[in-house]
């Protein structure tokens, strides 16, 4: 336990090298270019894309937001969210291709050219119907709106070689599990069937939208079955599972980074990666809630609210106070680790931080977040003290490694 606090305390000191710096830019994404200016500017960085979304950011808030279309008919209210200074339509609201005019009655209006809509998550549906497996193949029917096929996602779920265990075998266009080399995909218009001979071990099948990770949840999921359907094998949707429902833990996270601040109070989106494996779900996704106010703190302050929330305050004090009993040593123990886990979610906080201000990219940042995450899953399963410092260790050098890809 000393060792492990010891090593986390001189991490911080990476942090303050890593989490300061200078100025880095945070961006909006989803769209791009616009007009220049300061952040006083009027309608600054106006920009409208083949998602059929319009955005800029205004110096102080401009409510409600009026646009002229192409047609001269006047669109009030615009549906769309504030994030700070920074406004988001909707997807799908400006489909036709033209110049639209924000309207600005005290500054003065300001036009735009929408190239017109070429694909939206919000009116793409997909509608998995059947997923039967047998001895020589799985196969399994959906139903696909407003989107190609050659931009789905296609995975199946295994059990994996450890109990309790699963795998999963994924199918894009860019890439495709050796186990599924011989998929097809047959159907046209609307409704498809998906076969793949020679897996029959598929516990369940999914579709999903890789462009919609965090954005209106377009994908489903459903029970492989014996060919005599179970009457409790019904279809899961992706508004009812919100991030966590996704397959892969690297779509998980993906899904999180792309959320407003708003839905990342959602139960289902907020449920932390390592509760999945804790018998008590609910006792942990309460831990994790109730350290969510120390993010709020400044950075120095953090660490001494995680130790408060964990009550962790003093390790040797505390062991000495325990004496010869054995119960308040073992709570110890444990309030140790899991404050050596929290401090792991401190890094995926800092990383998130940084891609906030520009410094790391999405994906470097997904990729710590999942190394982070594995790290606690590892730590959890470590049998001795040698097992988990090596645990630690590894997290050290994957914060180091993700600190020197920092732009200055």
């Amino acid at each position: 336990m000393v060792f492990i606090l010891t090593f986390l305390a001189a991490l911080s000191l990476v942090f303050a090298a890593g989490g300061g710096g200078g100025g880095g830019s945070s961006g909006s994404g989803g769209s791009s270019g616009g007009s220049s200016g300061g952040s006083g500017s009027h309608l600054n960085n106006l920009a409208c894309d083949n998602r059929g979304v319009l955005s800029f950011s205004q110096v102080p808030q401009s409510k409600p937001v009026n646009i002229t279309r192409p047609n001269g008919i006047i669109f009030t209210d615009v549906p769309g969210a504030w994030s700070g200074t920074e406004f988001t339509s909707e997807e799908a609201i400006f489909r036709e291709a033209g110049k639209y005019t924000v309207i600005d009655m005290i500054n003065g209006n300001k036009s735009v050219e929408c190239p017109g809509l070429v694909f939206s998550c919000k009116l793409m549906k997909v509608e998995l119907q059947s997923c039967e497996v047998d001895s020589e193949k799985v196969t399994a029917k959906f139903i696909l709106e407003n989107a190609s096929t050659e931009d789905i996602k296609i995975q199946f779920s295994l059990p994996g070689k450890l109990a309790g265990t699963t795998r999963v075998l994924t199918h894009t266009q860019q890439s495709k599990s050796s186990e599924l080399n011989t998929l097809r995909l047959l159907g046209s218009g609307q409704t498809y069937t998906v076969e793949v001979p020679s897996l029959s071990g598929a516990a369940s099948i999914q579709i999903s939208h890789p462009q919609c990770l965090g954005k209106y949840y377009r994908y489903s999921t459903l029970e492989c079955t014996g060919k005599e359907r179970k009457e409790n094998a019904s279809v899961k949707f992706g508004g009812e599972l919100k991030c966590g429902g996704y397959l892969e833990i690297e779509d998980r996270v993906r899904c999180r980074v792309h959320l407003s601040e708003e839905q990342r109070s959602e139960y289902e989106n907020f449920f932390p990666e390592e509760c999945k494996s804790w018998k008590n779900q609910e006792q942990c996704v309460n831990l994790y809630r109730k350290v969510q106010e120390c993010w709020e703190k400044e950075k120095p302050s953090r660490i001494a609210c995680l130790r408060q929330k964990s009550g962790v305050l003093n390790v040797q004090q505390q062991k000495a106070e325990c004496g010869k009993d054995q119960e308040c040593r073992e709570k110890l123990r444990t309030d140790t680790f899991t404050l050596t886990k929290l401090r792991l979610y401190n890094l995926e906080e800092e990383a998130e931080e940084l891609q906030e201000e520009g410094k790391i990219t999405e994906e470097e940042l997904v990729n710590f977040v999942v190394k982070m995450e594995e790290s606690k899953f590892a730590f959890n399963q470590a049998q001795n003290k040698q097992e988990r410092k090596e645990v630690i260790m590894k997290a050290r050098q994957y914060w180091i490694e993700l600190i020197r890809k920092v732009k200055i």
